[in-house]
């Protein structure tokens, strides 16, 4: 009769190698796998393994932790854990647990298959150099226990809490399960008598695990040091509060950041700091440089760790577990959908990323309030415009930034990409090509294409503005608007008001309002104008607030005064749109304007 073998390892490539293994074998039969051992728990009911195979730890935090409850449920089961660890604390773990063997994934496949008969004839199996190291490691845990309680694992455990490492992060630094380091935080706290974290750390400081500890707090930053004040390292803390550090607001995180020591022989830390702003890290990295004996390496905050390795990635929607997902998933399964799609390209929409995916494109040379800075630049940017579609659309979306600002180029490309999308985004794009741009693409796909710059803006406008008139009791019909920025934002914005209702909305550029009668507007500008400004209205932006009920500002700072502000109707509304620097500067015109 056959040894019957359920395989439980979260990786499809060495449970398609050990099936291959142990098919070859007369008096070994592999009648199941399972990627997680949760799912080997249910499988173990029907199939009724005499040995089930077992990864020592899984992703998801099971492992041998769930040995015990497949061995309640199927008494009769011998578990053999397979794992890569030839560390006596995981053989020592896995007998524990209810395991009938331990055997490595690098030993022989002979090796493999011994282990698998012993342990079905009711055996333990154990390599036998591992054997000894356990029996050695037995005896040197028993000394080391009579002159200190914890182990050598629960130091290591000790030291990572102390340095505020949560259970999650502990378990994947030690390959252990998450609820195996809860037990080691739970049996230090017993052992040691140990109430609170802050008798950990000093716990931890006495034995000398730590030299360095620091905590994060919401308001003022704490920090433990344990060299001399006289050092440099321990002259940090009073060069950080000349700086004003010990702020109440705390926002962002200023780093020194490496650890250990460097290839000069002297001590680098990573310190902590909490500050305001961006300006006040420049005033604090300037006062810790002019303490003597320190050199300030790298300087980072929390915004630009954030951004490390991108903000985006691709996650496949469905796993690939078994050589039979990838037969679907790609070759030659895949052939089939290929074909289905060619006879009828329509089912592109139903069989393809096609009908939930957005492309968001940019040239970089209008970049929310930094103007041209470049495709590159732009990244992060678009990055977080995708975030935003998955965020709140659960669509994805994926930037896209163009090396050429040529109208021409940018078409031709977003045409030639618009097969694998079911809309396009246009973002960043500066006035005036932007309006060629949206406008030839129209015309050439039959897909969705929106320019955020306009119709984003527009709409939000639209939503804020008939929000404001309901409070102050007007009508859109019945309000006179200026818009200040005549460029994407702004034009689609005056565009969206007038087809909403409103019969009185004037435009200005950085110079003039735009009328009729300017002869050096481009050819946007020019039907831009003749399409507002119903009272032709001539000069600054200033004359055309005087009596308006509205102002909306897209444009740079400084488009309006104070006294242009001033001169607007009563239960007026005044709308600075900010990007990075305020184009309206409310709490400067209040003052003025009281």
């Amino acid at each position: 009769m056959s040894i019957r073998v359920l395989i439980v390892d979260d990786h499809a490539v060495v449970r398609a190698g050990l099936r291959m293994l142990l098919a070859a074998e007369e008096d070994i039969e592999p009648v199941g796998e399972a990627g997680r051992a949760k799912e080997a728990v249910f499988q173990a009911r029907s199939l009724e393994p005499d040995v089930i195979l077992m990864d020592v730890v899984m992703p998801d935090g099971s492992g041998i932790d769930a040995v015990p409850q497949l061995l309640h449920e199927h008494p009769e089961v011998k578990v053999l854990v397979l794992s890569m660890q030839d560390d006596p604390h995981y053989v020592r773990q896995a007998f524990s647990s209810g395991a009938s063997g331990y055997v490595l994934k690098e030993a022989a496949d002979t090796e493999v298959v011994g282990a698998i008969r012993e342990v079905a004839r009711g055996g333990r199996y154990v390599h036998p150099a591992l054997g000894a190291r356990l029996v050695s490691a037995d005896a040197d845990e028993r000394r080391r226990a009579e002159a200190d309680p914890l182990s050598e694992r629960e130091r290591e455990v000790l030291r990572l809490l102390a340095l505020g490492h949560t259970n999650q992060e502990i378990a994947k630094m030690l390959y252990i399960s998450v609820r195996t380091a809860e037990t080691h935080r739970a049996h230090i706290m017993q052992k040691l008598g140990l109430q609170t974290r802050a008798e950990l750390v000093r716990h931890a400081l006495d034995e000398g695990l730590l030299e360095t500890v620091w905590t994060r707090c919401s308001g003022r930053s704490t920090k433990w040091w344990t060299e001399s004040i006289d050092s440099p390292i321990g002259r940090i803390p009073s060069a950080r509060s000349r700086s004003g550090s010990a702020c109440r607001r705390a926002s962002r995180t200023c780093c020194a950041r490496k650890h250990g020591l460097s290839s000069r022989g002297r001590k680098v830390r990573d310190v902590t700091v909490l500050a305001a702003d961006e300006a006040h890290i420049g005033r604090i990295v300037a006062a810790v440089r002019t303490v003597d004996g320190i050199e300030v390496e790298h300087v980072s905050d929390r915004t630009f760790l954030l951004h490390l390795g991108g903000k985006v990635e691709v996650v496949p929607k469905t796993p690939l577990k078994t050589r039979d997902d990838l037969s679907m998933a790609y070759t030659p399964g895949v052939a089939r959908v290929c074909r289905a799609i060619a006879d009828d390209p329509g089912k592109v929409w139903n069989l393809t990323v096609k009908q939930n995916a957005v492309a968001v494109v940019t040239d970089g040379t209008a970049v929310l309030g930094l103007g041209d800075i470049g495709p590159e630049a732009a990244l992060p940017v678009m990055e977080g415009k995708a975030i935003l579609f998955k965020e709140l659309g659960g669509i994805d979306a994926w930037p896209i930034c163009l090396a050429t600002t040529d109208p021409d180029e940018i078409v031709r490309t977003v045409i030639a990409l618009a097969p694998v999308f079911g809309g396009i985004n246009l973002e960043d794009i500066a006035a005036p090509r932007c309006f060629e741009i949206e406008s030839r693409l129209r015309d050439a796909l039959d897909i969705p294409v929106f320019h955020d710059d306009q119709h984003g803006t527009a709409i939000v406008v639209l939503a804020a503005l008939l929000n404001s008139l309901e409070v102050v009791g007007k009508q859109l019909a019945d309000v006179r608007v200026v818009v200040t920025g005549a460029g994407a934002a702004g034009a689609a914005t005056a565009r969206m008001l007038l087809v909403a209702g409103a019969t009185d909305v004037v435009c200005c550029d950085r110079h003039w309002i735009l009328c009729p009668g300017r002869t050096d507007l481009d050819p946007f500008k020019t039907l831009l104008a003749a399409e507002s400004n119903p009272r032709a209205l001539e000069g600054s932006a200033d004359d055309a607030l005087a009596g308006a009920d509205v102002f909306i500002g897209l444009s740079g700072p400084g488009a309006v005064s104070a006294e242009g502000v001033r001169s607007m109707a009563e239960a007026a509304i005044v709308f600075g749109w900010p990007i990075r620097r305020l184009r309206w500067r409310p709490r400067r015109s209040r003052m003025q304007l009281a």
